[in-house]
């Protein structure tokens, strides 16, 4: 049985991307892994978490997967991934990895500083 459902399309620098929550059973391709993204239709593909999965908060887990796609879609995007240097350990992938992880603390910085910014224009 589904836990989570998604499937949406959103604006990545200019390109149309789907962002989907699968099962194995519906795409073959998350066998292996939690999450791929697939520069050449555009599309992000989620594993959805089995109810018998030992996470014990698998919606933060979901998100942060996403978070780690939707990194890999922008640097697709923006021409990066292409030139990106891939050592053994994936230089791309501590980088991709970094970033979803910061994402929501950098956002929530930022959002403070506006708050402040709109609140001294009063």
């Amino acid at each position: 049985m589904a836990r989570f459902k998604l499937d949406t399309d959103v604006e990545i620098l200019g390109t149309l991307w789907t962002v989907q929550i699968s099962t194995e059973e519906d795409e073959p391709r998350l066998k292996d892994c939690d999450g791929f993204t697939d520069k050449t239709t555009h599309v992000i593909s989620i594993q959805d978490m089995p109810d018998d999965c030992s996470l014990g908060n698998p919606l933060e887990y979901v998100k942060k997967v996403i978070r780690h796609e939707v990194i890999h879609a922008f640097m697709f995007e923006s021409g990066l991934a292409e030139n990106w240097e891939h050592k053994e350990m994936g230089q791309e992938e501590l980088t991709v990895d970094w970033m979803a992880i910061q994402f929501p603390k950098i956002q929530n910085v930022i959002e403070q500083i506006y708050a402040e910014l709109e609140e001294s224009r009063k």
